[in-house]
């Protein structure tokens, strides 16, 4: 989540008390496993999952 919050892997390491690098790791783990390029796709990815489930539906006004 931290990710999708648009923290750098700095501001993670240091908020979990880690190494930037197992930060960096951790991330590129993700995205292998979810066959993703990086973060921008990782954001993408999740959102349009989220709003296939229903939980975004746009109002008309919301449209214009």
């Amino acid at each position: 989540m931290l990710l999708l919050k648009g923290l750098s892997f700095k501001e993670i390491s240091a908020l979990r008390s880690t190494k930037e690098k197992t930060v960096r790791q951790q991330a590129s783990d993700i995205y292998s496993k979810a066959d993703l390029e990086g973060r921008h796709e990782f954001a993408a990815w999740f959102l349009e999952d989220f709003m296939q489930q229903g939980q975004y539906q746009p109002t008309s006004s919301s449209l214009n």
